[in-house]
């Protein structure tokens, strides 16, 4: 394997910068669809310097430095496919962009849940936040779902999570699985809890039958 170090993402503010970490088999770089690397798999590969990498992401890892001091640290102790990250936007007070002032995003596959030796994109995607020095990641989603879709609500500050369950126990999160939607406080993060009201679950229940 040789390691694919990626362009550097900077926040806004220049305090912090974010450097990728890919990895490609050095036996048939460009061919070979599959990597494996102990216990990572990786189908295809996206663009090193896009953060949003989805499913065919081959990032294991982050180098996160201070440009203040110059310090750097790894982003995780441990094997992973790192599916998405985002920092705040320039015009984040303003309610712009995809996270908060001061918060980044995470989406990590950092568990074999299904437990077939290998994490991939059958593996449950957890969404994370951190502050921008990033050394601490609070987990938004229980283990047990995996994340589709995150989304800031600037005008209530919290984050509403689409996450789905392995509801027919195969081991994977297809559309059969159905979908779930989790709210998170944005100000204050911990794991999220279900967003749709008992109430109006049970009636939907009743109706769907």
């Amino acid at each position: 394997q040789n390691l694919i170090f990626c362009q550097a993402v900077t926040d806004p503010g220049g305090n912090f910068q974010y450097i990728p970490v890919g990895l490609v088999s050095a036996a048939d770089a460009r061919h070979d669809p599959a990597l494996i690397s102990s216990s990572l798999k990786y189908q295809g590969f996206s663009s090193c310097g896009n953060p949003r990498y989805g499913e065919a992401s081959r990032t294991f890892n982050v180098i996160v430095r201070n440009l203040a001091t110059g310090e750097q640290h790894l982003l995780l102790d441990h094997p992973a496919q790192i599916a998405r990250f985002e920092i705040p936007s320039e015009k984040c007070a303003s309610g712009d962009g995809d996270t908060p002032c001061g918060t980044v995003l995470w989406e990590i596959r950092d568990e074999d849940t299904n437990h077939d030796g290998v994490i991939n994109s059958d593996d449950a995607t957890t969404a994370y936040v951190s502050t921008l020095d990033a050394k601490k990641l609070i987990a938004l989603t229980p283990p047990e779902v995996s994340t589709l879709s995150v989304q800031w609500v600037a005008r209530r500050d919290t984050w509403l999570i689409q996450v789905r369950r392995d509801s027919n126990k195969d081991g994977r999160f297809t559309e059969e699985d159905g979908a779930d939607i989790l709210e998170a406080d944005a100000k204050a993060p911990a794991l999220a809890k279900p967003f749709v009201q008992e109430s109006i679950m049970q009636t939907l229940t009743r109706l769907s039958k």
